[in-house]
């Protein structure tokens, strides 16, 4: 869109995909069930006159690896702010030579449904029996006392602790940024500083 020296555009984006393994799934069922997503991404863009900038990014997305209730949420979202001094009247009128100095900040937020290294449904949990080795003795228990395995139990045990209230896993970023262009001798410089964070998030 372009209003005189306003300058903005807007888009919008709908995906859904389903991802299905077959090979090297296992013995767990879990495994071969297809990953699903659903989400709706949206993006602005607005400019005065080429030199103040505002962007606004969002991912609005679901995921069939959460509990119901926490499957949907903010996957990504970002705003950025940046100004080009080089469009500013004192450096046309003083500084020919340069074609652009931007300073750009950013601060966005990212979500990541594959907890746990590809673990499939967080908030369903897993028991197995304890067996017996190959000399005859019991794996994986509780050991009550001390010494040999007479004084171990057989029985269940956990293989996978769970949580309804798990949901997407968000990592945070910050980003400064310096672009300086300079076409008469062919040169650009980029110099970026970013921090970024990770969190789990749990809804109680």
């Amino acid at each position: 869109m372009l209003f005189g020296n306003h300058h903005g555009g807007v888009t919008f984006r709908y995906t859904q995909d389903s991802e299905k393994r077959t090979v090297d799934i296992g013995t767990d069922i879990k495994n071969g069930v297809s990953k699903r997503n659903q989400g709706l991404a949206g993006r602005f863009t607005y400019n005065w006159n080429y030199r103040y900038f505002v962007d606004f990014n969002f991912g609005y997305t679901g995921s069939e690896n959460f509990a119901p209730g926490n499957q949907f949420g903010f996957s990504s979202r970002l705003f950025s702010l940046a100004w080009n001094v080089a469009e500013e009247s004192f450096v046309k009128n003083n500084l020919k030579w340069m074609n652009m100095f931007k300073i750009r900040y950013s601060h966005g937020k990212v979500g990541n449904d594959n907890i746990g290294d590809n673990n499939r449904f967080p908030y369903l949990y897993t028991i197995a029996t304890t067996g017996y080795n190959s000399e005859g003795k019991p794996n994986y228990v509780y050991n009550w006392g001390f010494g040999d395995y007479g004084k171990s139990f057989i029985g269940t045990h956990y293989t996978q602790m769970a949580s309804n209230g798990i949901t997407w896993e968000v990592a945070t970023k910050d980003d400064l940024g310096l672009i300086f262009l300079c076409l008469m001798t062919n040169l650009q410089r980029q110099l970026t500083i970013s921090t970024k964070t990770y969190r789990y998030f749990f809804n109680t």
